[in-house]
């Protein structure tokens, strides 16, 4: 058994927005079947029916208008709601451009960081000369300290031979 609310929905779906338009062209179908079964002996009640069918068809047709209208109202809206949308997209993607330096600017900065970097690679080389030649001059002060360490021995040791020579 269907709820109430599967029975609404089903009425919705088929009455479309609710203005009942569903059941206007089931009660005209109904209406116009019966008139064409039904042969009236009687012109006037014969006509009144047919006034009746061609009002009810009016009304369908109104609907229908209508219904197309707003249909062709909607898929402007889309393409419309599409058209914006690209464009706020073209806009956003615009400001993230503009936020970055164009291509001369960066080519500038770029020049710039090559020749910091080539100015770096050549004070390093210098630096690294430096460091050797205070090594070189390091190690010749320790071997000159060595040496006259050396000769200040070789000096006090004859000095000592000579006195010991001198007395006896």
């Amino acid at each position: 058994m269907a709820t109430d609310d599967e029975i609404i929905r089903k009425r919705l779906l088929l009455d479309g927005d609710g203005s009942g338009d569903e059941k206007r062209l089931v009660t005209f179908m109904k209406s116009f079947i019966k008139w064409c079964n039904n042969p009236q002996d009687d012109e006037i009640s014969a006509n009144a029916t047919f006034e009746r069918l061609l009002a009810m068809l009016a009304t369908c047709q109104t609907a229908i208008a209508k219904n197309y209208l707003v249909y062709q109202m909607n898929k402007r809206e889309l393409e419309n709601y599409h058209n914006i949308n690209e464009e706020l997209e073209y806009d956003a993607l615009g400001k993230v451009i503009k936020q970055h330096p164009n291509k001369e600017e960066t080519t500038k900065i770029l020049t710039s960081l090559e020749s910091q970097e080539a100015a770096e690679k050549e004070l390093d080389g210098e630096l690294e000369l430096r460091r050797k030649q205070l090594f070189v001059l390091v190690h010749a002060i320790n071997q000159m300290k060595a040496s006259i360490g050396n000769n200040g021995q070789l000096k006090a040791e004859t000095t000592a031979r000579h006195g010991r020579e001198n007395e006896k």
